[in-house]
């Protein structure tokens, strides 16, 4: 392993290190006798000997797609049985292994889970955001779901009562042996004839096998969580979100009364689903510094990596709860459940969409070496405040290996190997004729296909004779070495400043109204960026962070090509073009807002070239990424030459400090040496690089250094 520089769950919720075979009471599964006399947690009260996660050491199965999943008829139905019962359970303090309980770790109503606190200055949930402990803490979270889960999936199959052939209690009691948490994947192009978001996720009703065998409609437990009754609601505190008995998404109104719109949010993410492509496409190929691929605060980013893991998956929290509403007599609509990280957890879209999550760092993990990073966290947590730097041995609070160890805290190079820790991995990860790199590719890339990877073979992928002669607007894509023009809009801006979650919108050419409702359906429409706050009203303390990501311009680009608009996507047409037609705006609670009122909220567009693949087991290659100063410059928002010039010199610094503790940690004397000089010569560069940058700017003429009012984006 590689490092790099830069909350009352009974004492018992833990993980075992060693698994034991999949028992239940009153049927076995063959497998090996238990390792340990452990105890697990089942409906909130300690049972020996009851097992929670069915692998033995080598018995590792796989996560699926949910749509995967639904093709495996008894995990399916055990999957959603398990969730439909464990949503029913208690709902009150001391049933913390309750979907209730485990649920609330993440944030409301806020309180102390096995016992796990931090020293002055740490509150509020556990859940660690704009933090490079991010996707580690969220993996130890989503196993705790897994494992509470299939508890309750073998408690259903060993209460299995149907005999139908290939579902009877046998057959049953296997499926839950192999059975993981399913991730949502809402990357992938989908399966022609359907959506995005499937239906199974959106429809509020669902048909299941009953543990009879017979088959019946109920109210769908993937479409909402539904509270006991309003004294348990009442945990979310703020007004509006504490008045709603069930989990919301596109809430229709503030009132007691509301409920989901499943078709907004089936048409959002049809909508999105290319932005989110090209998004985790790079960020699986470009971003190859853990501490910049982890989290989304923006000191830990650069030109080339300024999405994150953490960035893209805010955007499906916001696009997933719906960005709020504003009606014409200024009456505020806040957005659902799923739009504010305190309420987030309870929808069980959560969990499939942290699955996902969770897989997308496991694929990082394939393609790189690098793990774990030390850095100062943006926001405290009920397990550390901000004083102190977080990383591969932070205790992950507060989950537990050892129930007998009240301080055995799981860490973050502990779950590096996850399916040797948890049991579980993921399609791609098992596939044999096909390796990684082609499975992205055919996920996310130029040559990705309806359904993703899907199990075909390597000879489905094989080309059919010789390739078409590249077109006229092909050539004109390309640079004259034969690699591709790329641009991105880079954004920074504070995540706490507006007070809850707010959205912001890259489009090339103006949108065609000023209403924030419309901008996300935008035919000139880019990409966004989502950022995640709290509840409206909150009075969750948190420090201000300035958190960045990126959105791709390239595909809408060669829209623009296609219809005559734009000439080529050399510099020296699209860079011209982009001056003349990148807009952005953003976006709160159904209002538009200034971006020059927005302190640390900055614009600038990135280019590279890249050579594509011709094979698809070969990654993509790029070139460094270089700002591109004077697309944005004198726009409310846009970047500047003096802002350039300090980010090049923090970043400059930045790396040679990583550097530098490297070497020192390897007791690599003339590496400090040959790093602190290069950090020097690096600095110095951008130091007169940038000098003469701002010159340029300030001899200027006067009409070209002041934009007019007009290009103002709000």
């Amino acid at each position: 392993m590689k490092v790099a520089s830069v909350s009352a769950l009974a004492a018992s919720l833990f993980f075992a290190s060693a698994y034991a075979g999949p028992q239940v009471p009153g049927g076995t599964v063959p497998a090996p006798a238990p390792a340990s006399s452990a105890a697990y947690l089942v409906d909130g009260k300690l049972q020996n000997g009851l097992l929670i996660t069915p692998p033995n050491p080598g018995q590792v199965y796989e996560r699926l797609e949910i749509r995967q999943l639904q093709k495996n008829t008894n995990q399916w139905n055990l999957f959603l049985l398990a969730t439909q019962a464990w949503q029913k359970e208690a709902q009150v303090d001391g049933t913390d292994s309750g979907y209730y309980g485990v649920s609330r770790i993440h944030g409301l109503p806020f309180g102390v889970f096995n016992n796990a606190t931090g020293p002055p200055g740490s509150g509020g949930g556990y859940c660690p955001h704009s933090t490079v402990i991010f996707p580690s803490w969220h993996r130890v979270y989503v196993a705790t779901y897994e494992q509470q889960l299939l508890a309750r999936a073998f408690k259903i199959a060993n209460s299995w009562t149907g005999t139908s052939a290939g579902a009877d209690k046998s057959s049953m009691l296997a499926a839950a042996a192999q059975l993981r948490m399913p991730y949502w994947d809402w990357a992938m192009i989908p399966e022609t004839g359907t959506n995005s978001m499937p239906d199974s996720i959106a429809s509020l009703k669902i048909d299941m096998v009953q543990t009879d065998g017979t088959l019946k409609q109920v109210d769908n437990p993937l479409a909402a969580f539904k509270f006991r009754d309003l004294s348990v609601s009442a945990g979310m505190q703020y007004a509006v979100i504490k008045d709603w008995i069930s989990t919301m998404r596109y809430p229709s109104s503030n009132a007691q009364d509301a409920y989901s719109r499943p078709s907004d949010l089936v048409a959002t993410f049809s909508r999105n689903q290319k932005d989110y492509q090209d998004k985790v496409y790079q960020l699986l190929h470009v971003c190859k510094t853990y501490a910049y691929f982890a989290t989304d605060k923006a000191d830990q980013s650069d030109a080339s990596c300024s999405n994150s893991l953490e960035g893209i998956h805010n955007l499906v929290h916001n696009d997933a709860g719906g960005q709020g509403w504003q009606e014409p007599n200024g009456y505020v609509f806040l957005g659902g459940h799923m739009t504010y990280l305190t309420t987030a957890s309870y929808d069980p879209l959560f969990w499939l969409h942290h699955a996902n999550v969770d897989r997308l760092f496991a694929l990082w993990q394939g393609l790189n070496s690098e793990y774990g990073a030390t850095a100062m966290p943006g926001n405290p947590t009920m397990a550390f405040n901000t004083s102190v730097p977080v990383g591969p041995t932070t205790p992950l609070m507060p989950f537990l290996k050892d129930a007998n160890n009240a301080s055995s805290w799981w860490t973050t190079d502990e779950v590096e190997h996850y399916d040797k820790t948890f049991g579980y991995t993921y399609p791609e990860l098992k596939q044999t004729d096909l390796d990684l790199t082609a499975q992205i590719e055919l996920l996310y890339g130029a040559n990705a296909q309806a359904g993703g990877r899907m199990k075909r073979s390597i000879a489905s992928y094989a080309p059919a004779g010789k390739a078409a002669a590249p077109s006229a607007i092909d050539n004109s894509k390309l640079a004259t070495n034969g690699s591709e023009y790329q641009f991105n809009a880079n954004i920074q801006t504070p995540r706490h400043a507006l007070g809850t979650s707010y959205s912001i919108f890259i489009f090339i050419g103006e949108p065609a109204a000023e209403d924030p409702s419309t901008w996300a359906s935008d035919a000139n429409l880019a990409g966004q960026m989502g950022i995640l706050g709290d509840v409206p009203g909150s009075d969750m303390h948190m420090n201000e962070v300035i958190v960045s990501g990126s959105v791709p311009l390239t595909r809408t680009m060669h829209k623009r090509l296609e219809s005559g608009e734009l000439k080529s996507m050399a510099p020296e047409d699209a860079n011209a073009y982009l001056k003349a037609n990148l807009k952005w705006k953003i976006s709160v609670l159904g209002r538009c807002v200034d971006p020059a009122t927005l302190e640390g909220f900055v614009v600038s567009v990135v280019s590279t070239t890249v050579v594509l693949p011709t094979d698809i087991s070969q990654p993509p290659v790029y070139s460094p990424f270089h700002p591109i100063v004077d697309i944005t410059a004198g726009i409310a928002g846009g970047l500047n030459a003096t802002t350039k010039l300090l980010g090049d010199v923090v970043d400059d610094v930045k790396d040679c400090v990583t550097d530098v503790v490297s070497d020192v940690a390897k007791g690599d004397v003339g590496g400090v040496v040959d790093s602190v000089v290069g950090g020097v010569k690096d600095t110095l560069g951008s130091l007169t690089s940038g000098l003469s940058n701002i010159g340029k700017a300030f001899t200027a003429p006067a009409a070209a250094a002041k934009a007019p009012s007009s290009a103002s984006t709000y």
